[in-house]
């Protein structure tokens, strides 16, 4: 009786939030969806003179994405020449004049991953933050998730696990606030999906499974056909329905990538969608709900469809997927392809990734050791390092990719040599408002189309250099853009 009371409880309080409609609270705004929950009117067009209300500097580098709450813009960065003198930021500013509120700058808590490998793709700030619109809540990989008001006081610090990626790829996931539960995938870190008390740190569950080797998705959340919460997260050649009160998992479908899963589940309706397919396996559509292996019975459709590393969109009945410089318009019921077009195809004019426009430190990774054939770096292993542990080499930091944001989520691939593999790839995920999708691009480009399956593009808007492998955040017709350099507030200027 007392764990149903106790279960009841914890139900109830995943049911309060104090976000407003028009915040942007986590990786991918309300629920992960990457669509504005407002209806406000966004710009169509930019430039470095037009429709730019502010921009600022940012004091370090970094792939995670901005998130809005209230009258507060907050993104992270991280800045050194290597572990041994590593610096996380986390900056707050106002959102109508781009002022620094404050900064926090946050030592490592244990010696951090060498930056080398696919990690050179996303550097020490690839997870983005999430608040409940009164603290915000950091995932800092092996140096733990912290929670700070939004007046940059620290409030607690938890770690939740000290292993690094075996495949030197790195940590990007991004944790989610539901009700009194901060949720983090904490793949890389300890094979586990962790939950604790938002309000202490505490520890309240942990899901651990060798499965999650190599998930990078942030979870996102959803109701069963019953009415009941469901955490869904993906790992390889899987997705899963996770309890959130509890952390049991209670159903999965097998189907997807089985070497990795770097983009995060998106959902309509009771039917959720993996689209991910780096490597084999098959993107999906499963029926939220059941128990135990619900292949054979709630399976939707497995196509030859992907998004690669960006999450897609999925908005009345049609999917957006971004990959490997395509984008697809897919049927949701059927998983069937209504169209598809090469980015740099769209318009005569389309620049296409030019390797001068990416940071010239991360030609370094055409260096590091090829991986064999099961992505694994030949001289490299999975390593667990404690409080105190000996300094390790550090190779000289470059410039980020990765995520997305996220995440991303948000990265993925491996570099190919002589200017192919990274070079070429997107990481941002596309995010949706007032009719319009937005889609990134990693040389700073934001290609702009009319939701739709015939995919119109409306305009192609390019800011300064830098990588743009983070995800935009949108509020209230205002639309905050990141680089490995600056904050951008993008709005339409009024007449």
């Amino acid at each position: 009786m007392q764990t149903l009371v106790a279960r009841s409880v914890i139900l109830l309080l995943l049911a309060v939030t104090a976000v407003s409609a028009a915040d942007w609270p986590r990786f991918r705004g309300e629920n992960g969806a990457g669509i504005a929950a407002d209806d406000a009117a966004t710009p169509v067009e930019w430039s470095a003179d037009k429709n730019v209300k502010w921009s600022v500097d940012l004091p370090g580098q970094g792939v995670s994405c901005p998130i809005v709450v209230g009258d507060k813009v907050l993104v992270t960065s991280w800045s050194g020449a290597g572990p041994e003198d590593l610096v996380r930021h986390l900056s707050c500013y106002d959102r109508n004049s781009g002022k620094e509120l404050w900064k926090k700058d946050i030592e490592p808590a244990v010696e951090d991953e060498p930056y080398r490998g696919m990690f050179m793709q996303t550097g020490y700030t690839a997870h983005t933050p999430a608040s409940d619109g009164e603290n915000v809540y950091c995932f800092f990989g092996v140096s733990g998730v912290m929670a700070f008001d939004l007046d940059g006081n620290e409030k607690w610090t938890t770690s939740v696990g000290t292993e690094f990626d075996g495949r030197n790829w790195g940590t990007a996931a991004s944790p989610i606030v539901m009700g009194d539960l901060v949720i983090v995938n904490a793949a890389a870190e300890s094979k586990s999906l962790v939950a604790l008390n938002k309000k202490s740190g505490e520890e309240v569950w942990r899901l651990s499974d060798a499965k999650l080797e190599s998930t990078w998705g942030t979870p996102i959340v959803a109701k069963n056909p019953a009415g009941n919460d469901e955490l869904l997260i993906s790992p390889p050649g899987e997705v899963w329905g996770v309890d959130p009160a509890t952390g049991k998992k209670l159903w999965s479908c097998a189907g997807t990538d089985p070497n990795a899963a770097c983009s995060s589940v998106v959902v309509e309706g009771d039917v959720a969608f993996m689209l991910n397919g780096r490597r084999g396996g098959s993107p999906l559509a499963v029926r939220i709900g059941g128990e135990g292996d619900v292949t054979a019975s709630h399976l939707v459709w497995a196509k030859n469809v992907g998004s690669s590393i960006s999450t897609p969109i999925v908005h009345n009945g049609v999917i957006y997927t971004f990959g490997g410089g395509f984008i697809e318009a897919v049927d949701a019921k059927t998983g069937e392809s209504l169209k598809r077009e090469r980015l740099d195809s769209l318009k005569p004019e389309a620049s296409k990734v030019a390797t001068h426009s990416i940071p010239a430190q991360l030609v370094a990774l055409q260096e590091q050791p090829p991986e064999n054939a099961d992505g694994q770096a030949q001289d490299g292993e999975r390593r667990r390092r404690g409080p105190g542990g000996p300094g390790g080499p550090g190779g000289r930091f470059g410039g980020p990719g990765g995520p997305g944001g996220p995440g991303g989520g948000r990265f993925g691939g491996r570099g190919g040599r002589g200017g192919g593999g990274f070079m070429s790839q997107d990481y941002g995920s596309p995010v949706a408002a007032d009719g319009k999708l937005y889609f990134t691009r990693r040389t700073g480009e934001t290609l702009v189309f009319e939701l739709g399956p015939e995919l119109k593009l409306l305009a192609s808007n390019k800011l300064d250099e830098g990588d743009y492998s983070a995800t935009p955040a949108i509020s209230d017709g205002e639309i905050f853009v990141r680089s490995s350099k600056k904050l951008y507030c993008l709005a339409q200027a009024t007449q």
